[in-house]
């Protein structure tokens, strides 16, 4: 289980599932957040997936992760027992990820060839 945290820096309020973020404001989801989907106006949604133990590339070894994807960037937040993870939107639509344990950029690709997933 991880914690999520939103800070909004950004000018605009962001749609979250069936809250609203509203700019200037920090945003706690206490309960399990599991998958959630931040659709940011005027950008592309932040995925948020909770990927549980399942290691999906990058370097950290904490047993649990967050994948987090926008735009084409990947980043994967990997913690122990309880995770932390910070995130704030900034003016001008930059992302920043914080929190306990490792949060490193790592290269997903959405899409594989056949002869890739056989090996």
């Amino acid at each position: 289980m991880y914690v999520l945290t939103v800070i909004n820096n950004y000018v605009y309020t962001i749609p979250a599932g069936e809250k609203e973020l509203e700019a200037g404001r920090t945003f706690k989801v206490t309960e399990t957040p599991g998958n959630i989907i931040l659709t940011i106006p005027g950008l592309e949604s932040l995925n948020l997936r909770d990927i549980g133990k399942q290691h999906i590339g990058g370097p950290g070894t904490k047993t649990r992760g967050v994948l987090f994807s926008c735009q084409g960037d990947e980043r994967i937040h990997r913690y122990e027992s309880e995770g932390n993870l910070i995130v704030t939107l900034n003016n001008p639509a930059q992302k920043k990820a914080d929190g306990n344990g490792d949060v490193t950029l790592t290269r997903f690709y959405s899409f594989q060839l056949a002869e890739e997933t056989s090996k």
